[in-house]
């Protein structure tokens, strides 16, 4: 029997009668598991080579059979409690396991949906029943769980339409997962969430998945969730990020002797002898990072075919590559301002095949400089992609082929100077879901 509130005087004794009697016998927990494989063939990228990088000793050939991700899922819930451990297998840099999410969360009100398989974002709650939106929820979550910053970070690997995700995302906020506490919330069509994070992302370099300040950074986002007309739905919101990084310091070092052998004759001659002065050590200093962005989607029903989405996101940072080029803005004397977008539409024809078009363009230093001669002259370090997929999907398998026109500006010419170069790739992917 549901117990009747008078007013809101009786809120504290409404919550006590709507819960468990003394003594009652404990609701049952609820165990759901599930997962998904990621299988490339890279058929052919034009920037592969059959060598060794010598300063890694990685290789560089990219046309391969790789596992690009292996996930396994379990989450468990009693009551308002819960938790959920999920698991990455890949072979991008040889055989690895790792963590991909660690939590505990705590939602009100019990039972209800916070995400749905095609969104993955908490704040994105169930659709809403007939007879009008859902109702206000609230979910805090602490462990290893999504940044919540705009769409592109948060949206599930099996509901994306192409491979990866954009450039500038990849860069901004690597491997889309880190470690804090954190605040979803919904109430009609209004979307937020919050969350106090160490602002060192699973997969960034260096300092990946730990933290090595005291500081953390507060990221966010509001937004809307809204039916527009009739078999149209808008999603958008603003997003935003503050925060601190370090650069690390280095130790002091002692004068060397230097002999250049001028003249080849293997002798030490005092005119080839020069002296390498020592340098103090230098403290490890932090410096503030930011970031501000948009998205919005746009979902039509299109009779006879199916879901037309529409999308657009973009965002400007400072100081906050983590994953492309890592910014270090004590190192280059100057803050450093990223800037990075994307536009795509991606088209259902019929129940089994999706076509899907996206450019993406991201610029890891607006204010880029280099020496051309005696000159300092403005470069072009922007890094730009049009990829294209086609996916037909016979559940539970997806098969996907995608073309990459990829722009990089790190190239060189045959004789050494910086070049833009094209790295265009076709590849061929098999998702399994279970």
């Amino acid at each position: 029997m549901r117990a009747r509130c008078p007013g809101y005087a009786a809120l504290a004794a409404c919550a006590l009668a709507a819960g468990p009697a003394l003594g009652a016998e404990p609701a049952p927990a609820r165990v759901r598991a599930g997962g998904f494989a990621h299988l490339d063939w890279v058929v052919g990228r034009e920037s592969s080579r059959d060598e060794i990088d010598p300063a890694t000793g990685e290789p560089l050939n990219e046309n391969r059979f790789v596992l690009t991700r292996a996930r396994a899922r379990i989450e468990a819930e009693r009551g308002a409690f819960g938790g959920r451990l999920e698991l990455d297998a890949n072979t991008l840099r040889g055989p690895a396991l790792r963590p991909f999410e660690a939590n505990l969360w705590w939602r009100w009100p019990r039972g209800r949906p916070f995400s749905t398989p095609d969104t993955g974002l908490r704040g994105d709650v169930a659709a809403p029943e007939a007879g009008g939106e859902p109702p206000a929820m609230v979910m805090a979550t602490l462990g290893l769980f999504r940044v919540p910053f705009g769409f592109d970070t948060s949206e599930p690997a099996t509901a994306r339409p192409w491979l990866e995700r954009s450039t500038a995302s990849r860069a901004l906020f690597a491997g889309a997962r880190d470690l804090g506490v954190g605040v979803d919330a919904a109430w009609r069509f209004l979307r937020a969430a919050i969350a106090l994070q160490n602002g060192e992302p699973l997969d960034a370099p260096g300092f990946g998945g730990r933290d090595p300040t005291r500081s953390k950074d507060l990221v966010g986002r509001v937004g809307v969730d809204v039916e527009v007309a009739p078999g149209v739905r808008a999603r958008g919101g603003v997003s935003w990020l503050a925060g601190r990084g370090l650069s690390a310091g280095s130790p002091a070092t002692k004068d060397t002797l230097n002999w250049v052998d001028g003249n080849e004759n293997g002798l030490v001659e005092t005119s080839e002898l020069s002296v390498l002065p020592g340098a103090p050590a230098r403290p490890s200093r932090g410096f503030g990072r930011s970031a501000l962005g948009a998205d919005l989607r746009l979902r039509v029903e299109v009779p006879s075919l199916g879901a037309l989405v529409l999308r657009a996101e973009i965002v400007r940072a400072e100081n906050l590559d983590r994953g492309l080029e890592p910014a270090d803005p004590v190192a280059a004397g100057r803050d450093l301002r990223e800037i990075g977008w994307q536009i795509g539409a991606s088209q259902e024809v019929g129940p089994n095949v999706q076509i899907a078009l996206r450019y993406d363009a991201y610029d890891p230093d607006a204010d880029a400089r280099r020496q051309a001669g005696v000159s300092i002259v403005p470069t072009d370090p922007l890094y730009a992609t049009w990829a294209l997929a086609v996916a037909a999907r016979f559940e539970p398998v997806r098969l996907v082929w995608q073309y990459d026109h990829q722009r990089n500006p790190l190239g060189r010419a045959a004789s050494g100077a910086p070049t833009t170069l094209r790295d265009d790739a076709v590849t061929l992917r098999g998702e399994v879901r279970f």
